[in-house]
C-alpha cells in the first residue's frame, strides 16, 4: 500500500542510453557491423512491415518542398479480405504494392510508393497527375489481382485510383488529402 505523502509508483521505464554507440576504430569488423545494424534499423523505421514499401512518414519527408502529383489507390475489397485473416491481408497487400511499384517509371523524379493506411497506397512523382494516374491504371489493368493464402485459399481483388496535381493544392499533405478525398468519392 502506498503512503499518503509518497510519490506515485510508476511502471518501470527504460531510459535510452546516453547516445548511440560510436564505432570503435580499433575493431573495424565491429564498427562495420554496428554501421550495418544502424542502417537496417533506420530502413526499418521508413518501411511498412507488411509490404516492404515505404511508409507515410518516409514519403512525407522525401516529398517535402517538392512539386509532386499524387495518385491514391485503394484495394476495393479490403474489408472483406481482412475478415479472412492476416494471411489474406498480407498476401493481398503485397500483390497490390508490387503492382504499384511497376507503375512508376524510374526516370521520374521523386517517384515513390507508400502504404498510407489499411488498404490504401499513395504513389507520388514529379510528373503531371494525369501521367501518373494513367501509369497506375495501366499497371492495375495489366496486373494479376489475385492473392493466395494457401493452395486452397485464394482470392481476387480490384483497385480504384484517383489523383491530384501538384498545382491543385499547396504542399504535399494538401495534394495527398485532395487525392484521398477524390478516391473516397469513387
Amino acid at each position: 500500500m502506498q503512503q499518503p505523502n509518497a510519490a506515485p509508483q510508476r511502471p518501470a521505464e527504460t531510459a535510452p542510453a546516453a547516445g548511440i554507440p560510436q564505432p570503435d576504430a580499433a575493431d573495424p569488423h565491429a564498427a562495420d557491423a554496428l554501421r550495418r545494424l544502424l542502417s537496417q534499423y533506420q530502413d526499418g523505421l521508413e518501411r511498412d512491415p507488411v509490404t516492404g514499401v515505404h511508409n507515410r512518414r518516409h514519403l512525407r519527408a522525401a516529398m517535402a518542398g517538392r512539386q509532386v502529383s499524387v495518385a491514391a489507390v485503394r484495394v476495393a475489397e479490403y474489408t472483406e479480405i481482412s475478415a479472412q485473416g492476416p494471411g489474406a491481408v498480407q498476401s493481398c497487400l503485397n500483390v497490390a504494392a508490387g503492382i504499384l511499384g511497376t507503375a512508376l517509371d524510374p526516370a521520374w523524379e521523386g517517384a515513390d510508393v507508400a502504404r498510407w493506411q489499411d488498404g490504401t497506397f499513395v504513389a507520388a512523382a514529379c510528373v503531371p497527375a494525369q501521367t501518373l494516374l494513367a501509369a497506375v491504371r495501366a499497371a492495375i489493368q495489366n496486373g494479376r489481382l489475385r492473392y493466395a493464402v494457401s493452395l486452397s485459399r485464394r482470392g481476387s481483388f480490384s483497385m480504384a485510383a484517383a489523383a491530384a496535381d501538384a498545382n491543385e493544392a499547396d504542399g504535399f499533405d494538401a495534394v495527398c488529402a485532395l487525392a484521398l478525398e477524390r478516391l473516397a468519392a469513387l
